[in-house]
């Protein structure tokens, strides 16, 4: 999953549907991605620091 989370090809998923929710006129739809986005590379990203700092 973290492989998932820290894709670019995810971000941009991200990124261009934030920006038809953006241009729709859809702030609710636009905040919750980045959000959901947000703190799943927050969660898998601090995971995969701790796991690199053990070994």
């Amino acid at each position: 999953m973290s492989k998932i989370a820290n894709s670019r090809l995810t971000a941009f998923i991200a990124g261009v549907w934030a920006f038809y929710c953006y241009t729709l006129g859809q702030m609710d739809g636009t905040i919750t991605i980045l959000l959901v986005y947000l703190i799943t590379v927050w969660s898998y990203g601090s995971k995969k620091d701790v796991s690199t700092r053990q070994h």
